[in-house]
């Protein structure tokens, strides 16, 4: 038989006596690239979703104040001066929305002081009950301003809201139309 070797035991080896010592430099090294890899592919989801959320609150306030108005002239008497046409085969009318004042201007008298965020346009025209026999619309069978008030049945009521394009958001715009029953 062999004799035993004069060695230490294993749990005397100076090998395994030492304290451990934590993450080497090149350890360390390489989960921080790993991380900065991860943090680059992530940074253009964030940024996207900046645009979008800026995006989606425009087209939400452009919706909101093109309804507002769309309900505020629907509830308007049919002779109203803001339904009724003067000249021409439809009344349009044009407005800014001041940021500040936090109103409606006519685009010709807006104030060069104040912060313009919406452009509004709202349309009216008028048509006849005999425009409804084929089932459209269409721009031959407009009713201008000198028409006889018992001829007109029907008025359409479109309203325009757009949102200036603004650091990333390229602008959003929103068009609502009614049609009101006379």
């Amino acid at each position: 038989m062999l004799a035993p070797s004069p060695t230490r035991p294993r749990s005397e080896s100076p090998l395994f006596d030492r304290e451990p010592s934590g993450f080497s430099l090149i350890e360390v090294l390489i989960a921080a690239a790993l991380l900065l890899i991860v943090s680059v592919g992530i940074l253009p989801m964030f940024t996207r979703s900046i645009t979008n959320n800026l995006q989606g609150k425009q087209a939400t306030e452009a919706t909101n104040l093109a309804r507002s108005e769309l309900e505020r002239m629907i509830q308007l008497p049919a002779n109203d001066p803001a339904l009724t046409l003067i000249a021409g085969n439809e009344l349009v009318r044009n407005e800014k929305w001041s940021k500040d004042s936090k109103r409606w201007y006519d685009v010709s008298s807006f104030p060069s002081t104040e912060i313009d965020t919406f452009e509004r346009t709202v349309t009216v025209r008028q048509f006849s009950m005999n425009a409804l026999a084929d089932g459209v619309l269409d721009a031959s069978e407009l009713l201008d301003a000198s028409a006889d008030p018992q001829a007109v049945h029907l008025k359409e009521i479109e309203v325009q809201v757009g949102a200036p394009p603004s650091g990333m958001s390229p602008g959003k715009q929103v068009t609502l139309r009614m049609y009101k029953a006379l």
